[in-house]
């Protein structure tokens, strides 16, 4: 049928559930199983969404979640502006590497900001499951620095941005 790799999640949850312990063997299974039918895998990189990340690193201060600016809640799912995120992804891929074989993958996916891939970074599915809803998710410190950072690079002052935006 002309196909060349499989497919799938790769959490963070199920390979380092020991902080600096890596055990492959669910995705050993998985990357067995494409040799034997000749195909390619796709790793898809989960380290954001809540059921991603091990509970080790969620103590740790590192675990950053996003807030919503309409009711200044957390969610569980991880702020695309924590400062030490991108780290642990670059730490996630190099044990990745070290482990499989290049010729064994075909591409890399990194993961998604929400839990199932919305394009939003949470979404309606768990909703009572802890606070997530469609929404601006975006009311950590570190989001709203970056908001005016951005906003006096463009507006170089508050005069220009007010002028810009009407107010």
């Amino acid at each position: 049928m002309g196909f060349t790799s499989v497919q799938s999640f790769v959490r963070w949850s199920a390979i380092e559930r020991v902080e600096g312990i890596w055990d492959w063997s669910f995705y050993d299974w998985v990357m067995d199983e494409g040799k034997r039918f000749g195909l390619k895998w796709v790793p898809f990189i989960m380290i954001g969404p809540w059921y991603a990340m091990p509970s080790w690193w969620l103590a740790t201060p590192d675990n950053r979640p996003n807030k919503c600016l309409e009711h200044g809640e957390e969610s569980w799912v991880q702020s695309i502006w924590n400062p030490v995120l991108l780290q642990y992804v670059e730490r996630f891929v190099k044990a990745l590497a070290e482990h499989y074989p290049e010729d064994l993958i075909e591409s890399i996916m990194v993961g998604i900001a929400g839990d199932y891939g919305e394009s939003t970074t949470n979404g309606l599915y768990v909703d009572g499951y802890y606070h997530t809803h469609v929404g601006w998710w975006c009311g950590e410190d570190e989001a709203i620095d970056d908001f005016r950072r951005a906003m006096r690079d463009k507006y170089r002052d508050v005069e220009s941005l007010n002028r810009a935006w009407g107010t």
